[in-house]
């Protein structure tokens, strides 16, 4: 039996708090700790999993050997890049970056250091999707509804920001989803991609 991979969750806000209970569940791994600037939220995520609170992603250096980062997007570069010129592995959450540019810079140390960069892209693995997928031959058009309503985390995300109001920068959001859904089931590029609100 191979040993478990040592892991911690950097920021264990709305997302980060599923990341940490989905490890502290798997077999091959061993959460070694939840990191969180708001010390009562990682005191309270950390008991809720039997691992230690840290106040500082520094706190796990030496610590680990894959992280997830579900800070918010303004960190990713700092935090990914750090760990990953330490040969940490790492999953940050979406957005990636707040830039291509940045994005690039996260692939091209973490090639160089020959270390796993993942993005938490997980509606390519929802079952309902997954099940959907051998229906879709060569789809034409592709159209997605959020059934949700407007998280106010949101705000800054797939180009948001507080000039726009809540219903448009939710539309924003949805079509950064939907083009990742769309990008994954078909095999060529889409000619169009557009978002509209209420």
């Amino acid at each position: 039996m191979s040993t478990p991979v040592r892991v911690a969750v950097i920021g264990v806000g709305h997302l980060g708090r599923h990341h940490a209970r989905i490890l502290a569940t798997l077999p091959s791994a061993t959460l070694v700790g939840v990191v969180d600037i708001d010390r009562q939220r990682a005191e309270q995520v950390a008991a809720e999993h039997d691992t230690q609170p840290f106040g500082t992603w520094q706190d796990v250096q030496g610590r680990v050997d894959a992280v997830s980062v579900a800070v918010p997007t303004e960190a990713h570069l700092d935090v990914a890049l750090s760990l990953i010129e330490q040969g940490v592995h790492v999953l940050v959450e979406k957005p990636m970056t707040r830039s291509v540019d940045e994005a690039d810079r996260l692939i091209a140390e973490a090639r160089a250091r020959g270390v796993v960069l993942a993005v938490g892209h997980t509606e390519r693995f929802n079952p309902a999707v997954a099940m959907a997928r051998p229906l879709l031959q060569e789809p034409r058009f592709i159209e997605a509804h959020r059934l949700g309503t407007f998280p106010e985390r949101s705000l800054g995300l797939y180009g948001a920001t507080d000039r726009f109001r809540p219903s448009r920068a939710a539309s924003s959001r949805s079509s950064g989803k939907s083009r990742c859904c769309a990008r994954s089931r078909t095999s060529s590029r889409p000619s169009s991609i557009a978002g509209h609100r209420k």
